[in-house]
């Protein structure tokens, strides 16, 4: 663009007309100078809304890929929990199974214990009975010995 460059002497000369197109002449430069020095800063802002723009780009780029990283790590932590719960359940379950058999074999074993005394009790009983029916039998029999004894003699 080319510069133009106006003298303002007509300014203080006594033709009105000079006066007039020194003016109009000095105002359509400021206004030339206003539209280069207006397109000038356009530019620097559309240059600088484009580096905004890809620097938003980039941000969200980098946001994006941190979120995908996050997701990936949950959907690992997900599955790690997973097994863990998995072996922590297993775990539990032969531990309660564990404590399930103790518990059986300490009611089996108890069990086992009181019919064994009943058992014995009634042993002892029936050895009681036995030696009782025995003594009335021995008892019994001296008397029908002896009864039979004096049938057969006649007595």
């Amino acid at each position: 663009m080319r510069k133009r460059h106006y003298s303002l002497v007509a300014l203080n000369g006594s033709d009105d007309g000079a006066a007039e197109t020194a003016i109009s002449l000095t105002t359509r430069f400021c206004h030339h100078n206003l539209i280069y020095a207006t397109r000038f800063e356009v530019l620097r802002l559309v240059s600088m809304s484009k580096s905004a723009v890809e620097e938003a780009s980039n941000t969200l780029v980098d946001f994006e890929e941190n979120l995908d990283r996050i997701k990936q790590a949950a959907v690992e932590t997900r599955k790690k929990l997973s097994t863990m719960a998995a072996e922590k359940s297993a775990l539990a379950k032969s531990d309660v199974l564990v404590q399930v058999q103790k518990m059986a074999d300490e009611a089996v074993a108890a069990a086992k214990g009181e019919a064994e005394k009943e058992a014995s009790s009634l042993i002892s009983k029936g050895d009681d009975s036995l030696k009782i029916l025995k003594e009335r039998i021995s008892k019994r029999r001296n008397a029908a010995t002896e009864l039979v004894i004096r049938r057969l003699l006649g007595q």
